[in-house]
C-alpha cells in the first residue's frame, strides 16, 4: 500500500466513475444492437450472434457491480 493510497481510495472516485459510466453507455449500445439483430429477418440467424449475446450477460453483471462498488466507495 502506498502512503497516499488512502487519499486516492477516499477522494478520487470521480475519474473512475466517469470511465465506468462511459463503459456502461457503450455496453447499452452493444446490447441494443445485439438484441436488434435477432429481430431483423436478414440477421436473425447470423453466425456468432447467440455466442456474443451470451457473453454480454456476465459482462453486464460485472460492469454494473463495478459501478455500484465505485459509487459506494465514493460515499465512504
Amino acid at each position: 500500500m502506498y502512503p497516499n493510497d488512502y487519499y486516492y481510495r477516499v477522494n478520487n472516485w470521480e475519474p473512475i466513475l466517469y470511465m465506468l459510466h462511459q463503459s456502461l453507455y457503450a455496453e447499452e449500445m452493444v446490447c441494443a444492437m445485439s438484441s436488434e439483430l435477432f429481430h431483423i429477418p436478414e440477421t436473425k440467424d447470423l453466425k456468432g450472434s447467440r455466442e456474443m449475446h451470451n457473453h454480454l450477460i456476465p459482462a453486464s453483471y460485472h460492469r454494473v457491480t463495478a459501478v455500484g462498488s465505485a459509487q459506494r466507495a465514493k460515499k465512504w
